[in-house]
C-alpha cells in the first residue's frame, strides 16, 4: 500500500475551493424535537382500543391452542424434524402473547390500569414470564446500570434467561423472589408475589394437561416456553447484536 501525504489528501478532497471538512461545517443539522415526532405520527397510532387489543390476545392464543392439536399429527408423520418446526412457530406465537403483555405494561393494551394488569398477567404467565417485575417503564429507567439491571453477564440463551437470570437472580437478584434487590418496597412485593402466584398456576395447569408427566411436561411446555425464549433473543440481536 502506497503512503500518500496529508496535502494529497486534501488537495483531493477540495471542491470549489472548500474541502470535505468545510463543506460540513456549513451543513445546519436540525433535528426534530419529541413533539415533532409525534405530530408526524397518524393520530390513530395513539388511540388505545381495548377490543382490538383483546382480538390479538384472543387470536394468538387460538393459534396456540391450534398448534396442539396438531403436534401428535407432525410428530407421527415428520418425526423430530416436524417436532422442531413445531417448536419454532409455537415460539413465535408465544413471543406474540409476551408482546401483547409487553404492552399492558407500556399501559397501550387499554386506557384502564386494572385491565392492564389483569391480561398483562394473562399474557406473560402462561410463558413464565413476570408480569410486574417486568413492567417497561420501570425496565427502561434502569437498562445497563450495575446495581439495578446488570445485562453484560456471560451465559446467555436457556442458561442466563431460564432459570439463572430470572428465579435465582444471577446476577441482579431474582424476578420470582419478593425480598430480591429488584423490590425495594411492600407494593412491589406484593405485585411480585401476585405474578408468582399467576405463573405457577399456567405451570400446575401445564402439568395438570398432562397428567403428571414430567417428560411430556417438560417436551410439551417446557421446550416451547425456551423456543418463546430464542424469538425473544433473536428480535433483542436485531436491535443491538451485544444484547445477549
Amino acid at each position: 500500500m502506497s503512503l500518500i501525504s496529508s496535502n494529497t489528501i486534501v488537495e483531493t478532497t477540495k471542491t470549489n475551493g472548500n474541502t470535505i471538512s468545510d463543506f460540513n461545517n456549513k451543513i445546519n443539522y436540525s433535528f426534530p424535537n419529541l413533539n415533532e415526532l409525534r405530530n408526524a405520527i397518524p393520530a390513530e397510532c395513539f388511540e388505545k382500543s381495548l377490543i382490538r387489543s383483546l382480538s390479538y390476545l384472543i387470536l394468538d392464543f387460538l393459534i396456540i391452542y391450534g398448534l396442539y392439536l396438531v403436534v401428535g399429527v407432525i410428530e407421527d408423520n415428520f418425526g423430530i424434524i416436524g417436532l422442531l418446526l413445531w417448536y419454532w412457530v409455537l415460539g413465535m406465537f408465544l413471543f406474540s402473547i409476551f408482546v401483547v403483555g409487553h404492552d399492558c405494561g407500556h399501559g397501550t393494551f387499554s386506557s384502564y390500569t386494572w385491565v392492564n394488569d389483569l391480561f398483562g398477567h394473562v399474557a406473560h404467565a402462561p410463558t413464565m414470564d413476570m408480569s410486574h417485575p417486568w413492567i417497561p417503564e420501570k425496565l427502561y429507567l434502569s437498562l445497563n446500570w450495575i446495581s439495578k439491571h446488570y445485562l453484560k453477564f456471560p451465559l446467555t440463551g436457556f442458561v442466563s434467561w431460564i432459570p439463572l437470570y430470572t428465579i435465582f437472580g444471577i446476577p441482579d437478584g431474582s424476578h420470582f423472589w419478593p425480598w430480591s434487590k429488584l423490590f425495594e418496597n411492600n407494593t412491589d412485593r406484593i405485585k411480585c408475589v401476585v405474578s408468582v402466584a399467576a405463573c405457577f398456576l399456567c405451570a400446575y395447569i401445564a402439568l395438570y394437561c398432562s397428567n403428571y408427566n414430567l417428560w411430556i411436561f417438560f417436551k410439551y411446555y417446557y421446550v416451547p416456553v425456551m423456543f418463546q425464549v430464542l424469538c425473544f433473543i433473536s428480535i433483542l440481536m436485531c436491535f443491538n447484536e451485544n444484547t445477549f
